[in-house]
């Protein structure tokens, strides 16, 4: 989880996708052998998506698993 406070739908969309090209462009080192690493990216804005932080956190997870249903390695809020 990565709480960003002060951004906008904008800000949090232009940060998602320069931690998802971070993460896609890097080789990870493991047993010896480089593996590439996507990531699903789920976000959610309070107040606008929900008045609590448990709602927000589900909004979050529900769009995270939406990203990975399709297809992954890309970023749904």
């Amino acid at each position: 989880m990565i709480i960003l406070p002060n951004y906008d739908k904008e800000e949090i969309g232009t940060f998602a996708e320069r931690l998802r090209n971070a993460f896609e462009s890097h080789f990870f080192k493991v047993d010896g052998q480089k593996e590439k690493v996507t990531i699903s990216i789920g976000y959610a804005i309070w107040p606008f998506n929900g008045n609590s932080y448990n709602e927000v956190i589900s909004v979050a997870n529900e769009a995270k698993l939406k990203a990975k249903k399709n297809g992954g390695n890309i970023i749904e809020g």
